[in-house]
């Protein structure tokens, strides 16, 4: 019988789901200051030869335009933000499922395929809240890291910004008559020499015997019925600090949940070289 050796790479799950929230966020806050600071709408001038489309679009000022490409740009970034974290539950299913199957010795390849890729259609076709009530059911409450439920919150905004253009309804309230959205971040703060802890400013020039502190904060934002949905810049980089630990602890609890499974990891070895699961 032909033997394989399965390898589990515990790290470049978050790594990875860092990066790619990282990037796309970075792009929405790109594009945000951008047309924050545009003068002018050009509009659709067409550069073909022949004749002109039917339906002619007049420029229309850019405080019109302003507001409908903020939010726009902010219902992709938070759709597809939230399209990676399903994808990354996915992986922590699979995961978790290859961790379970090790008490069992040596697997055969179909049994593999059944218990780690088999489900992964149906899975697929869960909503987000279904796949964290899936996971935990199967591997433990403790395996999904508690900001899931800032995460949650990030969920509604999103199926309020694609179904209903980003205009708050009354389905979409997930707290009394308000959608709230919720993130826990790290946010700087400078002990000054007076011993005064005051935030940090954006370009600020701390005076010498200054100590820097960084706190766990949540922030949240909150949108009335009739509201449009709006995030700043340093909305979006607080979402991606709270994607991103969210990343890096899911992964430290799947590390655990091996450990229970007795995984021994090198870090953990006496001596300090034994092999990893």
């Amino acid at each position: 019988m032909s033997q394989f050796v399965v390898s589990l790479n515990f790290n470049s799950l978050h790594q990875a789901f860092s990066a790619r929230t990282g990037r796309i966020l970075e792009r929405a806050a790109f594009l945000l200051t951008a047309a924050e600071d545009a003068t002018t709408n050009h509009g659709l001038v067409p550069n073909v030869k022949g004749p002109t489309p039917a339906v002619k679009l007049t420029p229309r000022p850019v405080e019109v335009v302003r507001p409908e490409g903020a939010r726009w740009i902010t219902e992709c970034a938070i759709r597809d933000c939230l399209e990676e974290v399903q994808d990354f539950l996915e992986e922590v299913r699979k995961l978790c499922a290859a961790v379970g199957l090790s008490e069992r010795g040596e697997v055969p390849g179909d049994i593999l395929n059944i218990v780690v890729f088999g489900p992964s259609r149906k899975f697929d076709r869960l909503t987000l809240p279904e796949k964290i009530a899936r996971l935990r059911a199967d591997y433990g409450a403790e395996i999904i890291d508690p900001r899931v439920d800032h995460i949650l919150t990030l969920n509604v905004a999103r199926n309020c910004l694609v179904h209903r253009g980003g205009v708050v309804t009354v389905q979409d309230c997930n707290e009394g008559e308000e959608l709230v959205v919720r993130w826990a971040s790290l946010e700087l703060h400078a002990r000054r020499p007076s011993g005064d802890v005051l935030p940090v400013s954006e370009g600020e020039v701390l005076e010498a015997g200054t100590q820097i502190l960084a706190k766990h904060v949540v922030s949240e934002r909150r949108f009335s019925v009739g509201e449009s949905i709006a995030f700043t810049t340093a909305d979006l980089c607080g979402i991606w600090m709270m994607l991103h630990f969210f990343g890096i602890d899911t992964s430290l609890r799947i590390v655990n949940y091996a450990k229970s499974k007795g995984f021994v990891f090198k870090d953990d070895a006496p001596g300090g070289d034994a092999g990893g699961g």
